[in-house]
């Protein structure tokens, strides 16, 4: 069973050293034997309005607490000599390192594994890897942005990857995945990587046949379904209308929903969709074009776009599909991508 700590930080504004929460969930074969978290008064009080709005903590709450100095003394023996697993593991060692680089603090050696990279590798084909995205995919509850909640749900996902390649310790799960360990050494971070491999050479699990256009959506001819939750986008929009006063035109086919149904579902979140491109179009959702219709067609809509957005202050915007539904609510975790994986 895999042994690691998850670790996760908030900070008090952009600067790497300005920690205001830390929190830690140490994993013995494959089971929670001990989570802490601590509030943490950082070097400087300066508390970025938008940090503040993302996790909530403000100077009042960490004026009396102890800075990083203090709390290091508390958790390295959890730390050190350990597998760290972060998610989006660069931020979290970051402020690790430069934290303890402000109070003087020797900075051991420490490897680490990033639980984005491993859900890429381990569960591919979808739209985002964000915590909350795939928290919500594997229906672990949570708060997000709190540096406990969000250590326990990294170190959920690792244990889960760990379940589906059926690896049993990490060295098993990064081999069958084929990707490295990041490394903290000297105080230099190196990340963790993918190592390159031939198509034939992907790992076993969940393989998919897939391939990607520009715009992020798999192509025609990839073996995928596509779906998007409109119950759920109307059920975060409630009484919102986030696309009043949008025009929108679709065109081609979307892998997601039919034409029809995007239009119904733009409606009701206020946008008002035409037939055609006018000097009124707000944006342009290109699709795959549809079999029956000529590339020319698509070429005499892009000229369309270019001709009607000099009348206008503002150009027409050319939407994907994958940019579109990052306008509704919920965004791309609204969307899921189930791709048929290869026989093994």
């Amino acid at each position: 069973m895999l042994d690691f700590v998850a670790i996760d930080f908030e900070t008090a504004n952009n600067r790497p050293d300005s920690a205001c929460q830390f929190a830690l969930v140490a994993i013995e074969q494959g089971e929670i034997t001990h989570q802490k978290s601590w509030l943490v008064r950082p070097p400087r009080m300066y508390f970025s309005p938008h940090n503040i709005a993302v996790h909530g903590i403000t100077p009042e709450d960490v004026v009396d607490q102890p800075n990083f100095a203090e709390v290091w003394n508390d958790c390295r023996d959890f730390l050190e000599g350990k597998i760290i697993v972060a998610h989006n593991a660069r931020f979290d060692l970051g402020v690790l390192t430069n934290t303890l680089a402000a109070y003087d603090i020797a900075i051991p050696r420490i490897d680490f594994a990033c639980t984005r990279l491993i859900a890429q590798r381990c569960w591919p084909g979808h739209t985002s890897y964000g915590l909350a995205a795939l928290a919500e995919r594997f229906q672990i509850a949570f708060q997000h942005h709190d540096a406990l909640e969000d250590s326990r749900t990294c170190a959920k996902i690792a244990l889960l990857a760990g379940q589906e390649t059926e690896a049993n310790n990490f060295e098993t799960l990064e081999r069958k995945l084929f990707i490295t360990r990041g490394v903290v050494s000297l105080g230099t971070i190196s990340n963790p990587k993918t190592i390159k491999r031939s198509r034939s050479q992907w790992p076993v699990v969940n393989r998919p046949e897939i391939s990607y256009g520009p715009s992020g959506i798999p192509g025609r001819s990839s073996k995928v379904q596509v779906q998007l939750d409109s119950q759920r986008i109307h059920s975060l929009a409630g009484e919102d209308k986030p696309l009043q006063g949008r025009t929108i035109f679709f065109t081609g086919k979307l892998l997601s929903l039919s034409r029809k149904e995007a239009m119904q579902l733009a409606i009701s979140l206020g946008a008002t969709c035409e037939d055609a491109i006018t000097a009124a179009t707000d944006y342009v959702v290109m699709g795959q074009p549809d079999e029956q219709e000529a590339d020319s067609k698509a070429a005499s809509e892009l000229a369309k776009v270019a001709t009607l957005s000099t009348q206008r202050d503002k150009p027409i915007r050319l939407l994907s599909e994958r940019q579109f539904v990052q306008l509704l609510p919920g965004g791309l975790a609204t969307m899921e991508i189930q791709v048929r994986s290869r026989r093994r």
